[in-house]
């Protein structure tokens, strides 16, 4: 699958400008966590939670209904470092996340180095805010 986001006419001047702006001081973009998640299912619908193009004419899948399962998974990218994945096998909710980013998200970043870990960004990913209610 390739998703296609849909652009408008000023976006190029507008990402050209983001990209300039982001690598002053020092190549700060090097300093951020980028992360998303994504719920995989064998129907072989995939959920990206961003605003992707409805029609994609270079994807075709086979479906199975008698096996269905999903499947989210969280990834990260910081510098040259891959963080994750991390999968959740159930329905991802507000506590599972909260205690996903208070405890697995630490052990997951062990292998970057202290020194960028002290001084990085987290960014949560490219959707608008999720809530959650207890």
């Amino acid at each position: 699958m390739t998703p296609h986001q849909e652009l408008t006419n000023t976006d190029v001047r507008r990402r050209l400008e983001f990209c300039n702006w982001i690598r002053q001081p020092r190549n700060f973009h090097y300093k951020i966590l980028f992360s998303d998640e994504s719920t995989f299912k064998s129907d072989s619908s995939v959920s990206t939670h961003n605003y992707w193009a409805q029609e994609n004419p270079h994807w075709f899948r086979e479906i199975d209904h008698q096996r269905v399962w999903k499947i989210n998974v969280w990834c990260g990218i910081i510098d040259r470092h891959i963080v994750g994945p991390f999968f959740f096998e159930e329905n991802l909710t507000g506590v599972q996340y909260a205690n996903f980013i208070k405890n697995d998200l630490q052990l997951l970043l062990e292998n970057i180095p202290l020194q960028l870990r002290q001084i990085m960004w987290f960014q949560q990913d490219g959707c608008p805010a999720h809530t959650s209610s207890p």
